[in-house]
């Protein structure tokens, strides 16, 4: 039986990573631009760096691969959201005349208020549809990498 053979995909993560970061910089990670946008181009992302690894390992990555880079993704992302509420949290909302953080008081407040549900919900409903399409996103560009290599392998009679 023969054994498969795992890569690590943290070249591909930081890619991503670093495309995300750039996006971030740039302005279209921002409110003024819909998540729907957003959404479709970190899925064009996802999907070009799926073909990078098809193009550079010549197969499909495998169950584990992609878990781990939808996963890596996902971590990523939980922490640039949790450090940038952390940033505006505290330098927008600052140290009030109790010598508290009221920003933190007040976000505290409306989680307690039965605001907690429904975003509960909503964050919980968001984040399996983003670790989906990391995962589905990147086997998907590697298959259609891989289909265009054996095209032009069947043409020059060349083995990929």
């Amino acid at each position: 039986m023969m054994q498969e053979h795992t890569v690590s995909v943290k070249k591909y993560i930081l890619i991503c990573v670093g495309i995300f970061l750039l996006l971030s910089l740039v302005g279209l990670n921002s409110n003024k631009v819909p998540y729907l946008i957003q959404f479709i181009f970190l899925l064009t992302t996802t999907y070009f760096i799926g073909k990078k690894f098809g193009r550079d390992h010549r197969r499909l990555p495998l169950s584990r691969e992609r878990h781990w880079f939808a996963f890596g993704n996902m971590l990523f992302q939980i922490l640039f959201i949790g450090v940038s509420l952390a940033m505006v949290v505290l330098f927008l909302n600052g140290i009030g005349e109790s010598g508290k953080f009221e920003g933190i008081l007040n976000l505290v407040d409306r989680f307690e208020s039965g605001f907690r549900w429904p975003l509960l919900f909503a964050v919980i409903i968001s984040m399996v549809l983003e670790y989906m399409m990391f995962y589905f996103a990147f086997g998907w560009g590697a298959k259609k990498q891989l289909k265009k290599l054996q095209k032009i392998a069947g043409e020059s009679n060349i083995q990929i």
